[in-house]
């Protein structure tokens, strides 16, 4: 394949992953992740301070709302930002998410363009914006996107302080800012310092010790604020309980535990698999001893291997496998693995069957990408089929009416903690965010009683609220065998 054909089918396949961004982002509802992030933002136009509010996402005016640290604050402040005022729906989320999206597709061309050349941008960003995971994020508009640009920004400020150490400082800065958009990552400040380290023992360049200091103390600046928050109001720095769920998780259930992380590793792995054995000849030239080699490698599989503990530690304590949220976890490993890639190809002198690999590689992402948008447009379908199967096996719906208009009621026997969480993923995917349906138990019966009642009802008397959603997925010793009563809305959407 020819250089200029070459060139041609990576600006045509850009343009496929801009249509399929536009395809899956504008008829779709963000994920409850997203929604309860834009209720920090909503919380914080309201009150100056990022609030959870239990009921109703957008209309909480006569609740009251608590302090959150569900979320770190960045994204969900530029949601206020973007939004300009409290009076905002979930179109302006939508459009949000998408600008990020197309931002950080430029960023990464941008940034590729600079250090690797033309060619090496077009070969990054197809690729980037054809990946199944990123599509997924931007039709669920979560806070990914915003976090890769960040971490790039991070990367490539500090591969620039190698010629101009005083980069460091904004690399540190960076730094903060990925930690602010989502700490399920909390070794950040640990792998500055490492970083640091290599390149100072294998550059033996001592002059960067001072602006590592400072890159460093501008990175605990950016965080110390939101730290000190959560420790003032919750005793703990972290809003993540990363460290702790995973060794519960192992600890726990230890076969449950690598069962999980044998479910996860696979679809992990397929982010980073095809182009890594694709140019492997390539990356078998990378020097150990060359640290910017050296960096990327332990950069990406830092992550991909802390990422994979995470998912599995989900895994464990939710009974939930979504090889999706796998993919995305793993996300952070793809650019800096393409780059340790593109620092040992020379597109105009590399042999045209290599070129032809890669035009191979990204006709398999546009219809691995076209095929995802087609499962998308089947869901609703799907999920019905995966209500009515649940319904079938495990649920018995007595007694259906209609009660107050828009409201209807059903009992559910007999139905255990994945049943139950798969059918409140079925919901979510019919009505809406999950998080926008309140909990509560009736404690003065022989058989206690879920509710799941719809924004805005009263709760009857004997039930209690519970402030998180989460409750709802947890495991509950009077789940099992026992009768539960579900109100849902009909016209939610």
């Amino acid at each position: 394949m020819k250089t200029g054909s070459f060139r041609l089918l990576l600006i045509i396949a850009i343009i496929i992953g801009v249509v399929i961004r536009l395809l899956v982002i504008i008829p779709y509802q963000p994920e409850h992740g997203a929604v309860l992030q834009a209720a920090m933002a909503k919380g914080f136009m309201k009150t100056g301070e990022f609030t959870m509010q239990y009921g109703p996402i957008f209309e909480f005016e006569n609740l009251n709302p608590a302090p959150s640290q569900h979320f770190p604050p960045f994204y969900p402040y530029l949601i206020a930002i973007h939004a300009g005022t409290p009076d905002f729906n979930l179109d302006i989320l939508k459009s949000l998410s998408l600008r990020l999206a197309f931002i950080t597709t430029l960023f990464i061309f941008l940034l590729t363009r600079k250090s690797f050349g033309y060619i090496s941008a077009l070969f990054t960003t197809s690729v980037w914006i054809l990946h199944a995971a990123m599509i997924d994020n931007a039709s669920k508009c979560l806070s990914e996107n915003l976090q890769i640009i960040t971490i790039i920004s991070f990367l490539s400020l500090f591969f620039q302080s190698r010629e101009k150490p005083w980069m460091l400082l904004p690399a540190g800065f960076a730094l903060g800012l990925a930690y602010l958009t989502k700490s399920t990552l909390p070794f950040f400040g640990t792998i500055f310092v490492i970083l640091i380290a290599v390149i100072v023992l294998c550059g033996s360049n001592t002059k960067l010790i001072p602006w590592a200091t400072a890159g460093f103390v501008a990175f605990v600046a950016v965080i110390l604020p939101w730290g000190f928050r959560n420790y003032t109001l919750f005793g703990t720095f972290d809003t993540s309980p990363y460290i702790d769920s995973t060794i519960n998780a192992f600890l726990s259930h230890p076969l449950y535990f690598f069962t999980g992380l044998a479910k996860n590793a696979l679809p992990m792995f397929s982010v980073i698999a095809v182009p890594f054995f694709l140019f492997f000849s390539e990356i078998r030239k990378a020097r150990i001893s060359d640290p910017g080699d050296f960096l990327l490698l332990f950069f990406s599989m830092g992550v991909f291997i802390l990422s994979l503990f995470y998912a599995t530690s989900f895994y464990v304590s939710e009974g939930a496998f979504l090889p999706v949220n796998s993919m995305r976890y793993s996300l952070l490993t793809f650019v800096p693995l393409i780059w340790l890639i593109l620092k040992h190809i020379d597109w105009d002198t590399q042999s045209a069957k290599l070129r032809a690999q890669v035009a191979v590689y990204i006709a398999l992402c546009s219809a691995i990408s076209i095929l995802f948008i087609a499962v998308i447009q089947i869901d609703k379908p799907l999920i019905n089929e995966m209500d009515i199967a649940l319904s079938k096996k495990t649920v018995s719906v007595l007694n259906e009416k209609e009660i107050t208009p828009p409201f209807k009621v059903g009992f559910i026997k007999e139905i255990n903690k994945n049943d139950f969480y798969y059918y409140l993923f079925a919901l979510e995917k019919e009505f809406g965010a999950i998080s926008d349906i309140q909990l509560g138990y009736i404690d003065n019966l022989e058989s206690p009683e879920i509710l799941i009642s719809s924004p805005g009802v009263k709760i009857p008397n004997g039930y209690h609220r519970y402030k998180i959603v989460d409750e709802i997925i947890k495991p509950h010793k009077t789940w099992e065998s026992q009768e539960h009563v579900i109100y849902l809305r009909n016209d939610y959407r």
